[in-house]
């Protein structure tokens, strides 16, 4: 931490101990790994910066997670119903369901006046394009996927 490409570093070294424990690196989205038995799917883990999330079977906690904290200093390890990235996960031993309601709700409006609402032709003031950007901002560092809504 500190250090200018330390995420960088610390992304390198969380994937070459995941490739140590036999686990796979999709090569579509290098933040998502998985692991096989006898081609068999038993768990993934994806990766943001510093954040982990991960699904899978007990054989996947036992052989990856359970070796991950050992190796690394886990400051919070969460079951079931959980917050990742803006997104609301929930899961039982059938489901896993994976919704954006809660970070949704929190999205303001940008405040315009009833005249100004009615100027649709009009471009944006740089106050309104300023509130614009940043609400777009935080919405697209959230990695939104459509097609996993």
């Amino acid at each position: 931490y500190g250090l200018e490409d330390s995420s960088r570093q610390w992304y390198f070294t969380l994937r070459e101990t995941l490739i140590q424990l036999n686990c796979g690196m999709s090569r579509l989205d290098k933040s998502v790994f998985f692991y096989c038995v006898d081609n068999k799917l038993q768990g993934l883990l994806v990766t943001h910066v510093d954040d982990i999330i991960y699904a899978g079977t007990g054989k996947f906690r036992k052989n990856v997670i359970v070796k991950l904290t050992e190796k690394f200093r886990i400051s919070r390890l969460v079951t079931g119903i959980s917050e990742y990235l803006g997104w609301n996960i929930e899961q039982d031993s059938h489901h896993i369901l994976v919704d954006q309601r809660l970070y949704a709700e929190k999205i303001k409006a940008v405040d315009l006046s009833s005249v100004r609402k009615t100027q649709l032709d009009e471009l944006l003031t740089k106050e309104e394009s300023h509130h614009t950007n940043s609400y777009l901002g935080n919405f697209c560092g959230y990695r939104v996927k459509p097609d996993l809504i």
